[in-house]
């Protein structure tokens, strides 16, 4: 046993289902037992959840009911999770997940690191919240909320630039002590705050709540950025895929991924299982990572003659790399 609370949170549509395949990642990966997972539900979006849904997360976790902490920010119900993690079990370290991420393996570096807060940071360092230009805005937050401006840098783990304090907040591995309390309320004043790029308020609350802590920081090993890679080592221990397609997209190209994935169990009521995820956008996805794998996100050719759709119907969803290359070469 690891002492530790995985919780995560979950809404209608396609969140429960993200929740179910993180639910069965978890415990076909990890020693933990129901007791040890936390799912969090918006209470007002309960009426909207699959019927068969509820019972089956409460006969593997601990499902707890509550308000949405910021209705106009959703990201809060994972703050909340978080919370309501710190309260209703007992262990004495909480990984909070967002609801796009898989559990590969068993989380334990809380036994062998010494550190109150684990957190890997920021996949770019040009973006906003991590660039020089935004120095002003972050020593303005510093003072408002009265946080020691910090002397510490760490480094973006795509691109490899030195950044104030910036976290992904997909994972935050935490010791069960205040934090929780304090990450829920510091993101929600704060983002009212954040006239602009405050879609971000939780990574910018994690960095100036972070500096209050002793912190460990992840390698991707442990929030593994899967849209920036499409493949994944072995050594990953936690997926995170961001969008669906991106998740189907790379089982189809890596064959040992998808072996790893292909353990996770999938509810019977999900007609189809992992043929739901990335239907619309694969080939494009695909298109992007063999063409332009230094810059997965450029743009997607409008000369193309077929559309994905017909492109899926004629490769099938789950045909080879070899073929799947094939096709788009053979269409581009």
């Amino acid at each position: 046993m690891t002492d530790l609370t995985y919780a995560f949170s979950t809404g209608p549509g396609i969140l429960e289902q993200q929740a179910c395949l993180l639910l069965n990642s978890i415990r076909a990966n990890t020693d933990a037992t129901p007791d040890d997972i936390l799912i969090y539900t918006v209470e007002s979006e309960r009426d909207e959840l699959t019927a068969e849904l509820l019972p089956y997360f409460e006969n593997h976790a601990t499902v707890v009911d509550g308000p949405m902490p910021n209705p106009d920010y959703p990201l809060s119900a994972a703050h909340a999770a978080l919370v309501a993690a710190s309260q209703e079990c007992p262990n004495n370290y909480i990984l909070l997940l967002d609801t796009d991420t898989i559990v590969l393996d068993d989380i334990d570096i809380h036994t062998r690191k010494s550190a109150e807060l684990f957190v890997k940071p920021a996949d770019f360092g040009n973006r906003y919240w991590a660039s020089p230009q935004s120095r002003d805005a972050w020593r303005s937050l510093y003072n408002k909320f009265d946080f020691e401006f910090p002397t510490n840098r760490v480094e973006s783990t795509v691109d490899h630039r030195r950044m104030l304090p910036y976290y992904n907040s997909g994972v935050i591995l935490t010791e069960n002590n205040d934090f929780p309390e304090r990450y829920l309320d510091l993101s929600r004043d704060i983002h009212p705050v954040l006239s602009e790029n405050n879609y971000f308020s939780d990574m910018v609350s994690l960095g100036l709540l972070s500096t209050d802590y002793d912190v460990e920081v992840l390698g991707e090993d442990y929030n593994y950025p899967l849209p920036h890679y499409f493949t994944t080592p072995k050594s990953a221990k936690i997926i995170h895929y961001n969008e669906n397609n991106t998740l189907y997209g790379s089982m189809v190209m890596d064959g040992d991924f998808e072996v790893r994935v292909g353990n996770i169990e999938m509810p019977a009521y999900f007609e189809n299982g992992y043929s739901q995820f990335g239907k619309i956008d694969l080939m494009e996805e695909i298109y992007n990572v063999i063409h332009f794998r230094k810059q997965p996100r450029a743009p997607y050719p409008k000369s193309l003659k077929i559309s994905t759709v017909q492109a899926l119907e004629r490769v099938g969803l789950k045909n080879n790399m070899k073929n799947m290359i094939g096709l788009i070469r053979s269409i581009k």
